[in-house]
């Protein structure tokens, strides 16, 4: 097997990986902040079964309060660059401008952790955006392969830590973290086409979409069982005519 056959095989299995990755990591910030919200609005509910309103509103207010707080500190303390949606960040790294740590494990944890937070403190904040940012950190730390944290790196990853490799797969990132947030492949495809790159390829086009896609099954994957947890970007269909006869009066009701 040729160099160029090898680096092909290894460019798709990164791929891959960053799909599954992104895509778990997605279902995870969804899960883990419905789970808090649903632990809360049980204690508040129970408070208020017993005629207990204080108790109630405490409880409310105190987890919108921690959250809210440990999520503003990691971003003003330990790192700066993992606030707002990361998307113009990505952006301007795509278009030639260098960010010092906007793709280090440290943002990718700050991220992760304050967008689980946040969305589970109330706030009227989504994860469309920061999910984004975390598909170009998960990508390029994929294809690096090495980690100044842990001190660690992979041999095998070298062919792809090339500066046109790493802008290539910090674009399939982007466009797995559009596909992520909203299950839309093509989607994140044509964001990453028409607004986060400025370089772009026939080839690319291929493994942004198989990333996209293998994200987006896996966080379908994933929560699937959880009926209590919202799967952003995807249609449910009836199942019995019964539930397609509401379904059909909910959609003219709301028109």
């Amino acid at each position: 097997m040729s160099n160029l056959q090898s680096q092909l095989i290894l460019q798709w299995f990164s791929c891959f990986v960053i799909g599954i990755t992104v895509g778990s990591t997605a279902a995870g910030i969804i899960w883990t902040s419905h789970k808090i919200l649903d632990v809360v609005y049980g204690a508040a509910t129970d408070a208020l079964g017993r005629d207990e309103y204080g108790l109630a509103f405490t409880i409310y207010m105190g987890n919108g309060l921690v959250c809210a707080g440990i999520a503003a500190t990691l971003t003003s303390l330990l790192e700066p660059l993992s606030g707002a949606s990361g998307i113009p960040d990505v952006k301007s790294y795509l278009n030639g401008n260098f960010y010092p740590g906007l793709l280090r494990f440290r943002t990718l944890f700050c991220r992760v952790v304050g967008l689980t937070l946040s969305t589970a403190s109330g706030l009227y904040v989504g994860k469309e955006g920061p999910v984004v940012h975390i598909g170009a950190i998960i990508a390029s730390g994929v294809t690096q392969g090495r980690s100044k944290l842990a001190h660690c790196s992979a041999a095998v990853m070298r062919p792809l830590r090339s500066d046109a490799l790493k802008v290539s797969f910090i674009s399939i990132g982007a466009a797995t973290g559009v596909a992520a947030a909203f299950g839309a492949p093509i989607g994140g495809v044509l964001f990453a086409i028409e607004e986060a790159s400025s370089q772009w390829s026939h080839e690319l086009t291929w493994m942004s979409f198989f990333t996209a896609a293998i994200a987006s099954f896996t966080i379908r994957f994933t929560l699937t069982g959880y009926n209590d947890v919202p799967q952003n970007g995807f249609m449910d269909f009836p199942k019995s005519e019964h539930e397609y006869e509401v379904h059909i009066q909910l959609c003219y009701n709301s028109i």
